[in-house]
Order: C-alpha cells, then structure tokens, then sequence
C-alpha cells in the first residue's frame, strides 16, 4: 500500500493546488487478452444457453470449455451438476442426481434429451455401443461407428470408427483417452486407443487374455477389464460359455485385468472374492465396485484400486478386495440373459440400471408373487454411508406418436397428409414434457425445412377440449384444423377445409366409412377366412343433401334408444340415420365459437364427446334478445315456435352457401328478435379412401396390416415381385418363406424354415428356426426361440419368446418373457 497524499516531511514534496488536474490513462483491455485463468474464471459463469455460441469464438475458448479446471469452476458454481446419460438408440434420457449443494434432492427424474438425429443406416451398428464421458461430450462407439454427441448444443457429430469391428466390449477413459478391449474374435487380442484431439485409434497393446462381453473401469491410470466370456483359442469364431468351457472359462467371467496406460504394460490379474459371474462393474473414488451373480445369490464386492506407490508390472501398491451389502433385491435372483444390469459411477455413487428384462416375471416362474421390480429399476448405493436407495425408473422408450405403424410413427402420416395440403404451419400437442421431447427430436429431423412445427407439452389426462384451452393463446386463425395424431388416413385434408369454408360453418367433421376388425385369413392351414365384423361406433344424423350434420350419438350414447328433436324433424322434413360411419376426429372449426364454448364449458374434457355433440344440438336452438337482455325461447306458443324453427332451418337448408343465412332477424316497435343459428357441417369420405384411427390393441393390428396390404399405397415403401418389404441388411435362413403383405425390417434375422404370412417384424428381431408368424405384429429388438408359433398377437419391444412358446390373439408387452412350451390365447401378458 502506498500514500496518494504528500509526506510533509519530506523537503521535495510539492504541495497539492487547489485545484488539481489528475489524468488517468485507463488501457484498452479485451476477453481474449485475459491469461486462460481469469479467461476461466469469467467464462465459467456464463448461462448454460450461451456455452454452444461462446465454444465457436475462437479455438482456444472451446479448449478451455473442455479442460477440466472449467468443468471444476463449474461446479463450484453450482452451475453443472452430477448427470447420468442413457441412451436406446434413437433416443437418449438423462437423470440429474441431487449433490451437496443441491437445494431441490427430494424427486430427481428422468428427462428425455431428444431423439438423437443418427443416421438411419447407423442404427443397427448401435445395437451393442459402448458410452464414454469427457467433459461435456459423450462418444457412442458401435461396432463400424461412433458418434460424439455434445451435451451443450445438442449436435452429434461422426467420428473415426475402432480399428476392429467390436461388440459388448470393454472401454474407459483415462487422461483424456478412450480405449476398448476384448469384444470380437475379428479384434483379436488387440488393445485400442482413441485420442479424440485428433480422431484416431491405434493399437496400444496385446491383451493377454481374449474376452467377449467384458466391463471396463478406470483408476489412476489403470484400465480394469473385467469378466466376459472366453473367445476359443482353437476355433477363432467360437464363443464358449463358462458352463461348456470348463474352469478357464469360469475363471475369465469372475476375473479382471489391469493394463498400465503409462508403462504399456499388463499388471498382475485379480480374481474376484467368492467367483460367479461379474454382471455390471464400474469405478468410483479409487475403487472398482462389482456385481457379481451366483447359481443362487447376488453379491456386492469393492477392490481398493488406489496405488500406494510404486506399482510396476508386478501390481504391488494396490489395497484389498472388501465384501459390502448388495444390492435390495429378492433372494435366490439369478441374474442371466433375462434380465440384465448396467453400472456407472457418479460422484461417491454407485447407480445400478436394469436395461432389460422384468424381475417380476422370473419370480412369477419360480411361483413367487412380488411385484413392484419392474424394467428400468434404478438403485442407488451410497458409497459414503454403505446405504441403498431406490431411484427413479427409467422412462418409457415410445409415446403413442411415434408407435410404428409398418415400421413408420404413426403420426408420420398424419403430417404427411397435411404436408401434402400445404398445410404447413402446425402445433402439434404431446401430454407429458418427456413424450414431447421425444416427439419434437423426431420432426427436427424428419421434416427439417418442410413444415415449421410447434410442438407444446400439456399436462396428462386434460383431454383433446383441455389441450385446445392450454394452447389456446397460439391459435390466431379465423379458422382452424383439428386432426388427431393416431389417424392414419388418405383423405386429402384440404377437402374438408374447404367444405368449411364454403358453407361458412362453426364446426365441419369428416366421417369416414366405419372400419372393420379381424384379420381377413386365419392362421391354421386350410383353414377359412375369418368374417370381419362391423362394429358401431357413431349414430349420425344427416340431412337429405348429406351436407349437414343434425345428430350424433358418440360413446355410451351409441347403445341407447335415439332421441331426436322433433323441431328438427319439423324443420328438415327428413333425416338420414348413419351407423355405418365414424367420427375420424377431424374438424375444421370456427376459431371464435371454439374459444367462447371451451370458456363457457369448462367441465367439457373431449371434442368428440363433449363439443361435437353441444354443438350440434343447439344449432337449433335461438338466442332471442329483447332490448339486449337474453330470454327462453320457449315462452310463447310452442307452436308458433315451432313453425318460427321451421321457417329458420328450412331457410338455413335453402341458403346453406350464403353467408347472410348465420342471423336471420324480425322485430316489432320498442323490442328486438334476433335469432343466431349456427351450421354443423359434416365431410364424408369416399368409399374407396382409407381411414382409421390408431386408439386400440386391435386397430393397431389392423392397420399395420392394411398398411403393407390393401392400403399399401399409404406405407411408402417400394415392394418386391414377391408383394412384400425385405429391408437389404434382414438376413433370412435356409427354406424361410415371408409371403406377400410382409414386412421384415433392418437388421432382423430369421432362422431356418420360418413362415411369415400378413406380419410386420421390426428392427434388430433374432428369431430361431422353425417359427410361425401370422396375422401378427412384432415390434423392435424381439428374441424368438425356436419352435415358436405366432398368431394374430402383438409382441412389444424387447420381448423374449423362449423355445416352443405358442401365442393366439395375445398382446405381449415390451420386456416380457414368455416362457418355454407354455401356450397362450387371448391373453394380455405384460409386467404388472
């Protein structure tokens, strides 16, 4: 510190002028003149909106956002928090764990990133990806891909593929560095590393040990692999199980190498306390926690991976294996191909994510009834307190949007009708924020520069009335479009709003013929068609000219005596009575009326049950204003009301294309009649357009196979001379037959001897030799054992078939197992 002010001792010192005139010279400092820790230090405080734009100022700000003193300065900030990234190719789900300065740890939730925009050729080599985390950007290595997907801006970017093509291997990062190992007889013994500064790998190093199916985990500079299977040294293709391979083999799947990434050298290997098999492993705080699984218990061990010095290739310096609780899950559970578990470490945490399976379903097998253990269990172990926690389940993978309709979401041909309409400016409403992520990822990059979408989330169960109020202050039209998003269709949507228009009306619903159910085969050989069966859905009432909408009956009402007004029946002379048409919740609406009935009616929840049907009844009824106060129409002589309504509707049917038929008035002298009518208008598709909506089990059957079949027109696909879709990377075995109105799609395989008649099968389906699929619809990632006989069911994702399973007009929900030789009919077979 020094003195401003004149020391008056001081004989040189020159006293202050009363009015002294101090310059000061202030210089010029910019951002980027700032050495890197001030630069730090400022750039760390940023809102998370703006990382994406200041990482492209300049190279040496985005290395700074990626070195490890930001991600620390962050932290301290309270402004990034520890996060766990799942991803089921396309899309990604994040979990954000409460830490200590967390104010808001009392219900942490899944919420879903986006449908991650892959390329669709990509997908099937994602099938078995390994994730690795640095920094803010998480990098997906598939078989022949990787991907870098940057959690800031959202953007995934292609990177070099591994060296050799991998599957279920082993992988961690260390300074930086990514390196694989095991996975493959192709690999070899051959050790990766990835450098990400530059985009390549090369081969550090020859394992000593070949493994398939392994967990890696990394502590200080040490990179674990652990478990697996053993590739066959005799046969390069063979993959042996620990039960047929004997003790070698046992003793790859409960033990675990350590390579040295600074001395490229192999350490000493370590078995794990007590054998079994390792089934999830991963590193937190200088220890490798793993969960290893036994012929009839679970256990839960840590190896101290701390090196105390020294180290070298011998592996001395490293602390000791330690037994601790495992995790809270039924005794006597053995975890196998059915259901499986994935580790990740987190801060002082070990997560613990079932990715597959149901743990209900393989105790319901051994006659045990516990439920509550469904797919997506998340546990949480505590390393600090040694206590399990449970943690929120992982979210569902589809909305009913995107449920696959020949292998296409469904409300893809909803846009594609409007598209066609140059209707192009849309809003389209998702109950739930999660589901309406996931639906607004997939139109950003499906329909990217083609449509200008708004997707909006509004809460669940509001109904389609309660989801026009919440968005109600975006709709500016003087006319609007209403269609639902299960509706898969061919009728030109510009039509109905066009008859809207000309006849000026407040409502115009487009009725389609009523659709009818069944297959039309039967599975059995020789066997005879099935009989569809119409099935009711709407009474309509129509007038004469089939133009104008006087009645409709929707739900319960459907099976009740029809009450028609007489005043109608006075006025029309006669009405048309429909059942064989349906209500395809299409409507064009007059923006006003709309809003004013949905403020007035606010216990109306459905347009087709609640709107639709007011509207309709009181386009009969006047509002007679005298001297601006409303009155009854019903006082006065009935008659003479009844002709005045006569008279009215009569005028309204003569003159349904003016525009001056809305108010017809009359008066006397002092008072004022002012009758308002409004028309109920009604579009009736043509016979030979399809449309149904997608709002059940079997309406989901059917019209994946309408799609591929008569209303082929509709998939978009091009079909081969056999009449049905083989995607080119389907594989096929030896005598297998998919007939006509088929759809086997990428990366499914299908064994020897299979038969596949009017089904749709989805992507990355395994099924054995000797099948039998009819009338069917099997969803993504299904396992289909041998012998299995298939028909007129719905098999979810994820489902297992085990060998000789027998399904008829059964449902089977995602991640079920079915159990060998048991036979069902009629059944819905989900997790409970």
């Amino acid at each position: 510190m020094k003195s401003c002010f004149p020391n008056p001792q001081d004989p040189t010192s020159k006293p202050l002028s009363p009015n002294p005139i101090i310059t000061i010279s202030i210089p010029t400092t910019t951002l980027s003149s700032l050495s890197d820790d001030l630069l730090l230090e400022c750039l760390s405080r940023v809102p998370s909106s703006s990382l994406p734009s200041i990482s492209l100022v300049c190279r040496r700000w985005s290395l700074l956002l990626q070195s490890p003193s930001f991600l620390y300065l962050r932290r301290l900030h309270h402004l990034i928090h520890p996060t766990i990234f799942t991803l089921s190719a396309p899309f990604a789900a994040s979990l954000r764990l409460p830490d200590d300065n967390d104010a808001d740890t009392n219900d942490p939730l899944w919420k879903v990133a986006s449908c991650l925009p892959f390329p669709v050729a990509s997908l099937d080599s994602l099938s078995h990806a390994r994730l690795s985390a640095i920094g803010s950007r998480i990098y997906i290595i598939g078989r022949n891909e990787m991907f870098c997907y940057d959690v800031w801006s959202g953007i995934i970017t292609s990177r070099s593929s591994m060296i050799y093509p991998r599957k279920k291997f082993a992988t961690a990062v260390l300074s930086g560095k990514i390196y694989v190992a095991g996975g493959g007889s192709r690999a070899g013994a051959a050790l990766e590393e990835y450098d990400p500064d530059t985009d390549t790998w090369r081969v550090v190093a020859q394992a000593t040990r070949r493994r398939y199916g392994c967990i890696g985990a990394a502590v200080d500079g040490v990179f674990y692999v652990i478990g697996g299977l053993k590739i066959g040294a005799a046969l390069e293709n063979e993959v042996t199980r620990p039960a047929a391979a004997g003790a070698e083999a046992y003793v790859y799947a409960s033990s675990m190498d350590l390579f040295d990434v600074e001395s490229r050298l192999w350490l000493r290997s370590r078995a794990v306390p007590g054998g079994g098999c390792v089934v999830a492993a991963c590193a937190v705080a200088g220890y490798v926690y793993i969960l290893t699984s036994h012929a009839v218990e679970l256990s839960f061990c840590r190896f101290d991976a701390r090196r105390r010095g020294g180290g070298g290739s011998n592996g001395k310096g490293f602390g000791e294996w330690c037994r601790i609780k495992s995790p809270p899950l039924p005794a006597q559970v053995r975890l196998d191909s059915t259901v499986r578990f994935s580790c990740v470490g987190v801060e002082n945490k070990v997560v613990l994510i079932q990715v597959s399976g149901c743990i209900d379903d393989l105790l319901r097998r051994s006659g045990r009834n516990v439920r509550g253990l469904k797919e997506g269990l998340v546990l949480v172990y505590d390393c600090i307190s040694g206590v399990w926690s449970r943690g929120p389940h992982l979210p569902e993978e589809v909305p009913k949007a995107l449920l696959p309709v020949a292998n296409r979401p469904v409300l893809s041909y909803v846009l594609e009708q409007l598209e066609l309409s140059n209707l192009k400016d849309l809003i389209v409403v998702v109950e739930g924020e999660d589901a309406a992520i996931q639906v607004g990822g997939w139109i950003s990059n499906a329909y990217v520069d083609r449509l200008h979408v708004e997707v909006a989330a509004v809460h669940e169960d509001v109904g389609t009335a309660g989801a026009l109020r919440a968005i109600a202050h975006h709709l500016t039209a003087n006319d609007i479009l209403v269609v639902s998003g299960d509706l898969v269709f061919d009728v030109p949507p510009g039509a109905l709003a066009a008859a809207h228009r000309k006849h000026n009306a407040v409502v115009t619903t487009m009725l389609c013929p009523a659709p009818v159910s069944g297959p039309t085969e039967s599975g059995s050989s020789g066997g005879k068609d099935k009989i569809k069966k119409p099935r009711r859905y709407n009474i309509i009432g129509l007038d004469p000219s089939k133009q104008f909408l006087l009645h409709i009956a929707t739900g319960a009402e459907v099976e009740k005596d029809i009450r028609i007004q007489k005043s109608i029946l006075r006025a029309v002379g006669q009405m048309e009575i429909r059942a064989d048409l349906m209500d395809a919740h299409m409507y064009a609406f007059k923006r006003s009326v709309l809003q004013e009935v949905l403020d007035e009616k606010d216990e109306f929840q459905s347009l087709k049950e609640d709107v639709l049907p007011y509207l309709v009844r009181s386009q009969l009824k006047s509002e007679l204003l005298f001297n601006g106060v409303p009155q009854a129409e019903e006082s006065g002589n009935e008659k003479v009301g009844s002709q005045n309504n006569q008279a009215v509707v009569s005028q309204i049917m003569a003159n349904a294309s003016t525009p001056s038929f809305h108010e017809l008035s009359s008066g006397s002298s002092g008072s004022t009649h002012v009758r308002r009518i409004h028309k109920c208008c009604a579009y009736i598709a043509s016979k030979s357009s399809y449309c149904q909506r997608l709002n059940s089990i079997q309406a989901f059957s059917d019209i994946n196979r309408d799609v591929i079949g008569d209303a082929s027109r509709l998939s978009g696909y091009s079909f081969s001379a056999h009449n049905n879709i083989i995607h080119p990377s389907a594989q096929l075995g030896s005598r297998t037959t998919v007939g006509p109105h088929c759809m086997l799609w990428e990366g499914s395989q299908m064994g020897d001897k299979c038969s596949v008649k009017r089904s749709v099968i989805g992507r990355h389906c395994r099924i054995g030799s000797n099948v039998k699929v009819v009338n069917s619809v099997v969803m993504n990632h299904v396992t289909i054992g041998d012998g299995c006989s298939i028909q007129g069911s719905v098999i979810c994702s994820n489902a297992q078939l085990q060998e000789r399973a027998v399904l008829k007009d059964c449902q089977v929900g995602a991640g079920f197992v079915v159990t060998a030789g048991s036979e069902h009919k009629g059944e819905s077979l989900a997790r409970k």
